[in-house]
């Protein structure tokens, strides 16, 4: 599945669930100070947020895209990288947002 197929059912997931969320197009900068490795996607579900990184079967974390994730870890947010739909749903699952 490609990255953006991989967003498209994630943002679908989302939406049903009546979740919150932002995800970031690629190549369009959030604002100048995170451009560079700011994650795919974030959004909040009580009292936590999440910043996910997106990538393809194959994809390769970037070494920007693995320091930013470091810094919203280090601020209390919940961040992974996430290679597919069953990796999304492990998520959901491991924080009790589905069961």
């Amino acid at each position: 599945m490609s990255e953006q197929d991989l967003q498209k059912q994630i943002n679908k997931i989302l939406r049903q669930l009546k979740i919150p969320f932002y995800h970031r197009e690629k190549g369009r900068s959030v604002h100048k100070s995170h451009s560079a490795g700011f994650p795919d996607l974030f959004f909040a579900h009580k009292g936590r947020t999440f910043m996910i990184e997106l990538k393809a079967n194959g994809g390769i974390v970037s070494p920007k895209q693995k320091d930013m994730l470091y810094e919203y870890h280090k601020a209390g947010c919940v961040t992974r990288v996430v290679f597919s739909l069953d990796g999304f749903y492990e998520i959901l699952r491991e924080y009790g947002i589905i069961k």
